[in-house]
């Protein structure tokens, strides 16, 4: 019984806060609902009266203005259709001003002014400006400077007849260089190109020979060549095929055939001739 009557309170405590939590949680709900109903109300453009969802809401056809049924109460007669418009339409509708002034909506004279003269004044070349006082004396000094420093090499320049001299002297040789050469061509006479032909033969046959000596001398090697063991500087005795045809003394080919992997390799002995 104690322990229920200690265990009555919390649980009052507890319901107390859930509820009391379960409020709160409303009041922010509803208070979001009316903001979000307040931003989404509109207002009459004529009278700035709010308009519920419920009310009817009409657009002006002329201004396309929102307004409320009260403030569309004049009626503009057009094509055998009476179209309620707005105040301002129907006086504007019922005047008798002409049609080509400007509208209210246009931005004012003296803005459309400042604008044209920026667009203006950005078009405007560059060459227009004037240019100032500190450019033009840096130019006048680049240039004196320019002019003393290319002064002593005008003074060296060559002038046009000695040019043409140069150039006189220049043609000849290498017209004398050109005829000399074919005059040397021309001299040559029959007697030296045949023996220039008989040399070139006989050149040719001594080469042949030598060759063949060389070749002769080469196969005799070959055949007295010598095959070493691949392991040791002793003269191979067995070939193995089994290890890519390498040669092998006997002491190297029985150890090297150690294992159980390689005691099935059959050697055949070396045909080749192993003295000089």
């Amino acid at each position: 019984m104690v322990a229920n009557r200690k265990a009555a309170p919390l649980d009052q405590c507890i319901c107390r806060t859930y509820a009391l939590l379960e409020t709160e949680r409303l009041l922010k709900a509803s208070l979001l609902k009316e903001t979000i109903l307040n931003t989404l109300i509109m207002s009459c453009y004529q009278c700035a009266k709010k308009l519920s969802f419920s009310a009817q809401k009409v657009a002006c056809p002329m201004c396309k203005f929102i307004m409320c049924k009260k403030c569309l109460a004049h009626t503009l007669p057009g094509g055998g259709v009476n179209t309620k418009v707005c105040l301002q339409c129907y006086e504007r509708a019922t005047s008798n001003e002409p049609a080509n002034d400007p509208c209210e909506n246009d931005p004012p004279i003296n803005y459309l002014r400042r604008i044209k003269a920026l667009k203006n004044k950005r078009l405007e070349p560059l060459n227009h400006l004037p240019p100032r006082k500190a450019d033009l004396s840096d130019i006048a000094k680049l240039t004196q400077r320019l002019d003393s420093l290319t002064a002593e090499e005008r003074k060296n320049l060559p002038t046009e007849a000695e040019l043409r001299s140069r150039l006189d002297v220049l043609n000849d040789f290498l017209l004398t260089r050109n005829f000399g050469s074919k005059s040397a061509s021309s001299t040559k006479t029959n007697q030296d190109e045949v023996k220039n032909i008989v040399d070139q033969i006989q050149d040719e046959a001594r080469l042949s020979t030598l060759h063949g000596q060389l070749s002769g001398q080469n196969a005799e090697t070959s055949t007295t060549k010598r095959i070493y063991c691949s392991l040791c500087d002793n003269l191979a005795n067995i070939l193995c095929p089994a290890c890519m045809d390498q040669e092998f003394c006997k002491y190297c080919f029985q150890r090297a055939h150690k294992s159980r992997h390689m005691r099935h390799h059959e050697g055949i002995p070396v045909s080749k001739p192993n003295k000089s």
